[in-house]
């Protein structure tokens, strides 16, 4: 944003340029919010808007950062409300409240997975979490306190490895989600994964293997919906050697997809885990998807 509303008739604006736009998105896509067009329907001369936004990506940039924050606010709030569990359930309970979320405001997540490069987010999982990182850091920090073992350094990867997963497996469902995958059973193959995961399984070759290749950028120029089928097929064929059943193996192929993400997402990482210790961390839940 070009200068932040300070007063209480500057916020009113801001709030009806954001809303302006969001109700665009939602009806007539990207290419129709124009700072004009959203000026006119949020009821404000177009001069007004560009006092705040220098661009109408700035404006879907804000837009999408705000809606970021208010969902961590609410994962953070359905934490709280459940302090008494272990680890798993508290991930699984955020997970469902995340998902729910990004379904109900799957036009924001289109844009952003579409547009990306024009709104100059150049890895949307690393958008996700640094949005989101100042809510949720101390409630993951407490949930580590209460639930995980003392070590340091694998609390800290296991924390990320399931937060970024968590992160990942909701955006790609409110992208494209398999229309015979419902949220229920994508919640329910979460927390059973997130369950077995921290319970510490060591990752076999062909876990290592698949955390390793999906790290590496694609060799062959496909679109962001033909890299994740790709993916899809090979987590698919990965859970099928390893003897899944037909009951999860969509569900669990979805999840371990998702891991692809999060292998490529290692520039900059916090608590500074390497990219080795990251990727160990992903084949470990590769691993305990792959559990029959």
């Amino acid at each position: 944003m070009r200068k932040r509303p300070s007063q209480g008739r500057s916020r009113v604006t801001v709030t009806s340029i954001l809303e302006a736009a969001d109700r665009i998105l939602r009806g007539d896509g990207y290419e129709a919010a124009s700072t004009n067009r959203v000026a006119r329907v949020a009821g404000f001369s177009v001069g007004s808007l560009y006092q705040y936004f220098r661009d109408k990506q700035a404006i879907v940039r804000t837009l999408i950062d705000s809606e970021l924050r208010a969902e961590a606010e609410l994962v953070v709030a359905q934490l709280d409300q459940n302090t008494n569990q272990s680890a798993a359930p508290l991930f699984a309970s955020g997970f469902k409240v995340m998902l729910e979320r990004r379904v109900a405001r799957a036009h924001l997540y289109r844009t952003l997975d579409v547009h990306s490069a024009e709104l100059g987010v150049p890895s949307i999982l690393q958008q996700l979490v640094a949005a989101q990182a100042p809510a949720l850091s101390d409630a993951l920090q407490r949930i580590a306190a209460q639930a995980l073992p003392r070590s340091t350094r694998k609390l800290d990867a296991r924390l990320f490895a399931l937060a970024r997963l968590a992160s990942g497996a909701s955006f790609a469902y409110a992208v494209d989600a398999p229309p015979a995958l419902s949220t229920s059973v994508l919640g329910a193959e979460f927390a059973a994964g997130a369950e077995r995961y921290l319970a510490g399984p060591q990752p076999g070759p062909s876990a290592l293997a698949l955390a390793h290749g999906w790290a590496k950028p694609p060799t062959s120029v496909v679109t962001i919906a033909e890299l994740r089928a790709r993916r899809r097929r090979e987590a698919r064929g990965l859970l099928l050697t390893a003897g899944v059943d037909a009951a999860h193996l969509e569900a669990r192929a979805f999840l371990l997809a998702s891991l692809a993400d999060v292998s490529a997402a290692t520039e900059n990482p916090p608590f500074a885990l390497s990219q080795e210790d990251l990727l160990h961390e992903v084949a470990r839940f590769s691993e305990a998807l792959s559990a029959a």
